[in-house]
């Protein structure tokens, strides 16, 4: 790979029971993160990995999907060269409810 490449990955963090009752009337509420690695060679400089980085962000920030999952804080964290790319993590804290 030559290019810019990006890369998501969500991950279940914590789960907590809002509610009691019967069976298919209990909500868990599901926090979680979802990072997107971006990576640019280092030899293009970090404008592009910027760029990549406050777009990701702004699709993310304050999103919410169909009344269930709701998009908290997003990050953007300087990650550095790694080997042969200038990596850029966005880190967006997210969470839903699930019935069961």
């Amino acid at each position: 790979m030559d290019g810019d490449w990006t890369t998501l990955e969500m991950t279940e963090v914590t789960t907590r029971q809002n509610t009691l009752g019967p069976i298919g009337r209990r909500d868990y509420r599901r926090d979680c993160i979802c990072n997107v690695v971006i990576r640019v060679p280092k030899k293009t400089g970090t404008r592009g990995a910027n760029e990549h980085a406050q777009r990701a962000r702004d699709i993310l920030e304050g999103v919410r999907l169909a009344n269930s999952v709701i998009i908290n804080d997003v990050e953007i964290i300087r990650v550095g060269v790694q080997n042969k790319w200038y990596a850029i993590s966005v880190m967006a804290e997210f969470f839903y409810i699930e019935t069961k």
